[in-house]
């Protein structure tokens, strides 16, 4: 079985999993960045709505805004709706992600797609699978 050392082992390329991946990477760490999904933010797992004070706080291709909104309605587990004021806009969420995941690698992160996280072992040894097989990655 092949081991590959790394400073820090990131699980999962959402948005706070690409986030830390290209901190670190800009801090000079060796990061590894798994994804257990083919590609990066597909299937689209939660809401698109970025309130507007985070959405000034992003750094978002054109491309990845939808629209800006001012308001929305929300439909309540109960069968209700709500209407409120929320002012912010709706994202391609897999662009978002996406975009991301390239900062990472941009910043110097190695990502791989269809790489899940099978084990945690001691030691900071943890055992990678993927369809060509299985790594163990420790981190230092």
């Amino acid at each position: 079985m092949t081991v590959e050392n790394v400073d820090l082992l990131v699980v999962g390329a959402g948005p706070a999993g690409a986030a830390a991946a290209r901190r670190a990477s800009s801090s000079g760490l060796k990061t590894l960045l798994i994804e257990r999904k083919p590609q990066v933010g597909v299937p689209v797992r939660c809401g698109e709505y970025v309130p507007k004070a985070i959405f000034r706080e992003l750094d978002l291709l054109p491309e990845s805004l939808v629209r800006e909104v001012d308001s929305m309605v929300l439909h309540l587990p109960s069968g209700q709706m709500r209407a409120i004021n929320a002012p912010g806009a709706i994202i391609d969420r897999a662009r978002f992600d996406q975009h991301l995941a390239i900062e990472a690698v941009d910043a110097g992160a190695v990502s791989r797609t269809s790489h899940a996280l099978v084990a945690l072992g001691k030691r900071g040894l943890a055992t990678i699978r993927s369809a060509t097989g299985t790594t163990e990655v420790r981190t230092q």
